[in-house]
């Protein structure tokens, strides 16, 4: 069995495609924007940040990108099939520039 089968079997044992969405997790921490607290904003987006970063899932996903990268079509496949966001056909809608706007404002007071 290859390294990229047993990627795949991992990543088939982890519901990683709902989890794992970078963009509906932004958008429910857009949709909540105006409801939160300065102090639980900041929670939300440091838990946010937290679980992208140190994930096993991530450390798998930075493996298969290198792979991607020197044209490993099965890992491409494995990556589409595996990582693509479920909402990634979706323009920019704002979202960018208003977590810009409110984080200036959820860390202006730590300057």
């Amino acid at each position: 069995m290859s390294n990229i089968d047993k990627v795949s079997k991992l990543l088939e044992s982890v519901d990683n495609k709902q989890y794992y969405d970078i963009v509906a997790d932004l958008q429910s921490l857009e949709r909540s924007l105006d409801m939160l607290k300065r102090k639980d904003f900041r929670r939300k987006l440091k838990e946010l940040i937290e679980k992208y970063q140190t994930s096993e899932i991530t450390e798998i996903r930075k493996a298969l990108i290198e792979k991607c990268r020197v044209g490993d079509t099965n890992a491409i496949r494995l990556y589409l099939d595996s990582f693509k966001p479920t909402s990634f056909e979706t323009e920019d809608d704002g979202l960018t520039a208003a977590l810009l706007a409110r984080g200036k404002e959820v860390f202006a007071d730590e300057n």
